[in-house]
């Protein structure tokens, strides 16, 4: 199915986005949902608190949680928190956008997905809007994938 918020180069090989941030269009390879480590995106599904049990071993809970969420290195105080309120019973899949330039990773913002709901996380004050507008792209191309996909 063709998406209306992007295409992909003549290759096949990295997504063609114009999401109003420039630096980030010409760096990210692909924005998919799961599990993803890739250039531009790090996204991981989050378990529950509850959840104990992993390849038939048990753990305390909140280990594997807190497993999940240490793929996310310099992961903002408020983004834990709310990750953390949220995962009681159900996962979730914490999204973190980023680029890198001259070595310094500049990061975009986090995406926080659950049951197809969405919630943005941007605490850059320099060129807020120009990332926030970036984020709200971003979702609206999750949601197309959520919508597809589930």
């Amino acid at each position: 199915m063709e998406s209306k918020y992007y295409k992909w180069n003549k290759r096949g090989s990295r997504i063609i986005i114009d999401s109003g941030y420039k630096t980030f269009d010409n760096y990210i390879d692909c924005i998919s949902r799961g599990n993803v480590v890739g250039r531009g995106q790090i996204s991981f599904y989050i378990r529950p608190y509850n959840e104990i049990t992993c390849n038939g071993k048990t753990f305390e809970k909140g280990h594997l949680r807190n497993y999940d969420l240490s793929m996310f290195s310099g992961l903002d105080y408020e983004v834990r928190k709310y990750v953390e309120s949220i995962t009681t019973n159900q996962s979730c899949i914490l999204y973190k956008f980023y680029t890198y330039k001259y070595g310094i990773e500049n990061q975009v913002g986090y995406i926080v997905e659950q049951n197809g709901n969405f919630k943005i996380f941007n605490n850059s004050y320099y060129s807020k809007n120009k990332k926030q507008k970036c984020l709200e792209f971003i979702t609206k191309i999750l949601q197309e994938e959520y919508k597809i996909y589930g």
